[in-house]
Formats: structure tokens, C-alpha cells, sequence
């Protein structure tokens, strides 16, 4: 993804913004240190992306992608993507591989690229087995939402949040999509349980998981009436076909057999 992206000169940035420059150190801590601390490599990010209000290092201003607390300095975004990235930077790390921004822009860029390539095929998935489209369609929708949108030529160039929340709210949606087929509780329980990360991901996500609950609970309602007018008709038949001897023999009633005789005889 990254390298052809660079080669065709789409995006040619190392690092897509300082947005993402959390997530680029945070395996390291995780990994070598255990800590989502980021003292170590301050720093190194104060050098090369300082606060634009302080790019002298007069005011002594810390950048605005870092908060402090109890003296150490954290994230400001969250930290599910970087936690992602995880297995990408474990081989470059047992290969005591530099600490530059160069190789930290290479393992963002795989990362990012490989949590996008996941986020577009649970996509296909998702389209493949719940609307009913042609093969070509569902295909050529894939390829448009991975290729013809901002997630080929942005989102899948670095570890930010956005690939992070699609491919959970992707995935949660498979399981929501499931549960309205099958009414099996397991798959709504996957279905808070991904949604979840990607509220983690990025809060915003609340705002689909509203959505998805004002249309649960619509669901839900409808299954009520239909089940409660299901129940009313059967009582309603069952009625009816008990009372059917009766009503007959109200409108047919029975002569007397000396009635049946020719009159005169």
C-alpha cells in the first residue's frame, strides 16, 4: 500500500500527521518498556514535531498530540490502533532494529496498510452475505470503498484511528446483521463487545452505536406487535373454529322427519 502510494507520489509524507505520532512510538513502549509512557521518546518527538505555538523551544510548550500526568507523558488520542500494530513491530524489535524515524515511519505505514486490507475484506463480508448484490457488485463496491475513497490514499498510510474504527465497527456489524437473522444472543453480545473497541478507537463511534441501538429497539418492537397480533389471530381462529358446530346448527335446522312426507298422505 505505502510503497505504491509513495512511488506514484499520491502521498509522499513519512508520517501522514502529528496526529499519529502517539501511535508510532506506543509499541515501542509497550513492548520494550511495558509502560504507555512516552518519556523516553520525547525528545525525539519534540525535535522533529514541536508545538507550532513554540517551534523555538522558548516557551517550553509541550505538543498538543501529548498530554502529562503524574510527571510522564501519555497519548492524547486513543490507543487501540497502536495496540494493533503490536505484532508488526514485535519482529523489528527481537531484530534490534534502529530507533529512527525512518524505520518507525516504515512499521506505521505496514501497520495502518494491514488494518486497512483487514477493515476491507470484513467489509466484503458484511455486503457479500447481507444484501443481496450481484458477485460483480459486491466486488467492485469493495474496491471502491478500499481504493476509490481516503482510505487507500490516507488512512491505510500510517496508524490512525479511522482504519481502526472501521474495521471494529465492520466487524460488529457482521454480528448485529447475524442477530437479526438468527435472534441468537451470542451474536448480539459480539456484536457490544466489537462495538466497544471501536467506541475505544474512537469515540465518535458512539454516535453509530446509537443508531444501531434506535434501530435495535425499533426491531424489538416490531417483533412484539407482530408476535402479539400472531397471538390474537390464533385466539381469534381457535374461536371461531370451536363455535363452528354451533353456528351450524343455527342455520340449519334440523326437520322433523314426518315433516319430509308429502302433504296429503
Amino acid at each position: 500500500s505505502w510503497f505504491a502510494v509513495d512511488a506514484l507520489k499520491v502521498n509522499r509524507l513519512d508520517i501522514q500527521s502529528e496526529d499519529t505520532i502517539p501511535a508510532v512510538f506506543l509499541p515501542l513502549s509497550i513492548i520494550k518498556d511495558k509502560s504507555l509512557y512516552l518519556d523516553k521518546y520525547y525528545s525525539m518527538m519534540l525535535t522533529r514535531y514541536p508545538n507550532p505555538d513554540d517551534k523555538d523551544y522558548v516557551l517550553g510548550l509541550m505538543p498538543f498530540y501529548l498530554r502529562k500526568a503524574g510527571g510522564h507523558y501519555l497519548s492524547a488520542f486513543p490507543i487501540i490502533s497502536a495496540v494493533l500494530a503490536l505484532p508488526v513491530y514485535f519482529p523489528a524489535i527481537l531484530l534490534d532494529v534502529s530507533v529512527t524515524w525512518q524505520s518507525l515511519a516504515l512499521l506505521a505505514h505496514i501497520s495502518g496498510a494491514l488494518i486497512m486490507g483487514f477493515g476491507a475484506g470484513f467489509f466484503y463480508i458484511l455486503i457479500s452475505k447481507f444484501f443481496n448484490l450481484p458477485a460483480k457488485t459486491t466486488l467492485l463496491t469493495t474496491l471502491v470503498y478500499g481504493f476509490a475513497t481516503i482510505n487507500y490514499s490516507l488512512v491505510s498510510q500510517g496508524l490512525w484511528q479511522h482504519g481502526t474504527v472501521q474495521l471494529f465497527t465492520t466487524i460488529s456489524l457482521i454480528y448485529f446483521m447475524q442477530y437479526l437473522q438468527s435472534k441468537k444472543l451470542n451474536r448480539l453480545i459480539y456484536f457490544g463487545f466489537f462495538m466497544g473497541f471501536a467506541i475505544l478507537s474512537r469515540p465518535t463511534a458512539l454516535l453509530v452505536f446509537a443508531a444501531l441501538g434506535a434501530f435495535f429497539l425499533l426491531f424489538q418492537l416490531h417483533q412484539f406487535v407482530k408476535a402479539g397480533e400472531d397471538h390474537v389471530l390464533q385466539h381469534v381462529h381457535g374461536f371461531f373454529r370451536g363455535s363452528e358446530p354451533w353456528s351450524l346448527r343455527r342455520s340449519h335446522k334440523v326437520s322433523h322427519p314426518m315433516t319430509l312426507l308429502p302433504s296429503g298422505s
